[in-house]
């Protein structure tokens, strides 16, 4: 069922999506954290990773209306290719966005991400 779900949100998001690489995280809240916080966090990330890279990123909280996991909540993100995603993951990881990451901690977990490409039918 959460496939199903995923995959129908992906083909209702591709719409506006020009991107052919696409991210999708599977998160939960901490406890006593709020949906609100994970969305003010999470533009503060787009646009810091946009001020860095010249291909622009995009960047959705899904928040479930329906779902086996009503606590649960989704990232998708967006780039132009896999290359952009690669490199803004390796500059995560080599610390150029330390201090974003932050923001995320003790915030929300995100256990699963799945990585697709996108083309326009």
């Amino acid at each position: 069922m959460t496939k199903i779900i995923t995959l129908l949100t992906l083909s209702i998001l591709s719409f506006g999506i020009n991107a052919s690489a696409v991210a999708i995280y599977t998160c939960d809240l901490e406890e006593g954290k709020t949906l609100d916080e994970v969305k003010a966090a999470n533009s503060k990330w787009v646009k810091a990773v946009n001020n860095l890279y010249e291909s622009e990123v995009s960047s959705y909280v899904l928040e479930p209306i329906v779902s086996p996991d009503m606590e649960g909540f989704t990232f998708i993100d967006t780039y132009t290719d896999e290359v952009a995603w690669a490199t803004v993951n390796r500059e995560i990881r080599s610390g150029a966005l330390s201090e974003l990451s932050d923001l995320f901690e003790g915030l929300s977990e995100c256990p699963s991400v799945t990585l697709h490409n996108s083309e326009e039918s």
